[in-house]
């Protein structure tokens, strides 16, 4: 799609249909020349990324995060139920908090297969103090 300039606002509001509001209007070939209201971080809740970075926040390493939980297989599919993934990440919240954290940054997980008949599920991360 073309866009007429970063002063247009009618290009401005084509970028945020398409693209929505904040870094990604840099993938529509322009940067708003506008300046806009930075929201203020939840500093109640611990948010949890795949990414490695929050683009146009800084943060304070606090600290690698890792914890293993295992489940039985009951099916021949081998597969890990959704509320493992979740149980996983809540707990990688906790670690965070316990750092004085609020965010954990580059989540990842991995699985293993033991004794034929359980999988470990091993989520990781990085504990971040967001400090703006």
């Amino acid at each position: 799609m073309f866009f007429k300039s970063k002063e247009d606002q009618e290009s401005l509001t084509r970028a945020e249909k398409m693209y929505g509001s904040g870094i990604n209007r840099g993938l529509a070939g322009f940067v708003s020349s506008h300046k806009e209201k930075k929201e203020t971080w939840d500093k109640d809740k611990i948010v949890v990324v795949t990414t490695n970075d929050l683009p146009g926040y800084k943060f304070q390493v606090r600290g690698e995060l890792i914890t293993t939980i295992s489940q039985e297989i009951k099916t021949t599919h081998r597969e890990i139920s959704s509320s493992v993934y979740q149980e996983s990440v809540e707990k990688l919240r906790n670690l965070a908090e316990e750092k004085g954290a609020n965010a954990v940054l580059g989540l990842n997980f991995d699985s293993n297969i033991i004794n034929n008949d359980t999988i470990a599920l091993t989520a990781y991360g990085t504990a971040v103090k967001i400090i703006n």
